[in-house]
């Protein structure tokens, strides 16, 4: 995707953040045009591609380099396991105790 029409600059890691942070409280259908989403309970992966496609606005891929190379950084998202561990929700990023 031409760097014009990306919703964030990718040359920036606040402008990065700051996008990635306006996902938090909201399902990845409710942000982006996403027609279907994969199940994540069926392919590994299948979330964190679905936000690189359709959040982010580019092509996943498994290359070894960094998601975000102008800048050196790789989106990562924490395992739902890991969240609930916590006591927190995936969908308010909020403590549900």
């Amino acid at each position: 995707m031409d760097q014009d029409k990306l919703p964030y600059d990718k040359f920036s890691v606040d402008s990065i953040m700051v996008y990635a942070e306006r996902l938090e409280g909201h399902t990845l259908r409710e942000m982006t045009d996403a027609a279907e989403l994969q199940s994540p309970n069926r392919r590994r992966g299948a979330f964190g591609n679905a936000v690189e496609q359709y959040y982010f606005k580019y092509k996943p891929n498994s290359s070894q380099e960094p998601d975000f190379p102008e800048v050196g950084i790789e989106l990562r998202r924490p395992r739902s396991s890991a969240i609930r561990a916590a006591g927190m929700s995936l969908r308010s990023g909020s403590s549900s105790t």
